[in-house]
Formats: C-alpha cells, sequence, structure tokens
C-alpha cells in the first residue's frame, strides 16, 4: 500500500503493486465464497471456525482475518462456534456474534461446517471421527492446508483448500 501510494505521489504507474493487493484481497474473501457455494448461503446454518487469533501463539485479535469471517457469517444470519486455545473470553462486540465451547471438538457440534482460520498445532490432533461423528456435515474448509495430512484424505470427510477441488 505505501509504495502504491508513493508512487501516486510521484506520478509512476505501479500496476504491479495494485494487482498484488487485488489477488491478496480475492484469497482473503475465498473462505466466504466458498461457504456460500458449498452450504448455498450460510443463514440459518452452524459454521465452526478453529482459530481467532491472526497467527497462533498469540492471543490478539486485532487484524484477524477469522473475526472478519465470523462477524461476516454473523452477519449472513449464520451461527458461529469458534474455538482458539489463547482467547478465553471475547471482546464485548463480538460476545453475541460468536459462542465459544470449551473445546475445538465441542466447536464441531451440529456444525455444517468446519473452517480452520489458525493453523494451532493441537487442531492437527482433533481425530477425524470427532468430526464424523459430530457435525451434520463433515465439510471442512482449510484455506492454508493446514490439516491436509490429516484430515484431507479421510474418508467421510468433504476437504476443500485452496487450488484443490472437493475431496471425500
Amino acid at each position: 500500500m505505501f509504495l502504491s501510494q508513493l508512487g501516486q505521489t510521484r506520478g509512476v504507474p505501479a500496476q504491479l503493486l495494485s494487482s498484488v493487493k487485488s489477488s491478496n484481497d480475492a484469497h482473503r474473501k475465498w473462505t466466504e465464497r466458498r461457504l456460500e457455494q458449498l452450504l448455498d448461503g450460510v443463514s440459518g446454518k452452524t459454521v465452526a471456525i478453529w482459530g481467532l487469533t491472526y497467527k497462533p501463539g498469540t492471543d490478539t485479535l486485532r487484524r484477524s482475518s477469522s473475526v472478519e469471517l465470523c462477524e461476516w457469517l454473523a452477519e449472513g444470519r449464520g451461527t458461529v462456534r469458534a474455538h482458539d486455545p489463547a482467547v478465553k473470553t471475547l471482546p464485548p462486540e463480538l460476545a453475541n456474534r460468536i459462542h465459544l465451547p470449551g473445546s475445538a471438538a465441542g466447536a464441531l457440534d451440529r456444525a455444517s461446517a468446519l473452517v480452520i482460520s489458525t493453523p494451532w498445532p493441537e487442531f492437527r490432533e482433533v481425530a477425524a471421527a470427532e468430526l464424523t461423528t459430530r457435525m451434520a456435515r463433515p465439510l471442512v474448509l482449510d484455506p492454508n492446508r493446514f490439516a491436509g495430512g490429516t484430515l484431507g484424505n479421510k474418508a467421510g470427510i468433504e476437504y476443500v483448500s485452496v487450488g484443490r477441488s472437493v475431496l471425500w
């Protein structure tokens, strides 16, 4: 952004930089587009979100694309059940929009989809059987391919990641 603005003030075109920003913005909306498509809309659906912090090893929610996703789901009249190992309580503006069960497995209850937003190592430890028995539909969206080795090859789980079609 800074370099694009600098180019504008100096009268130097920076098409490549604006294209990179457009591409990054499109990637940030990938999960929303796929949820809309795969669930035929999010209204009335429960979506489990694993990870709320912007990166593992921190407890900050600032600049978190996971929080943006949760807000988008709530605005679309979806129910959000999220778990993050570092988040025990939510700020007041999020508390009435996001339900926080006590565990990653608890977030799965009756969910139509699971989105793995923040790659916390403990999410790799949840057994595939937890998904297939707890979820209404064992659909996993993993934009960063974090759980491809653990959940991506399990029978009965629809696994979707960037650049990869739905796998059963």
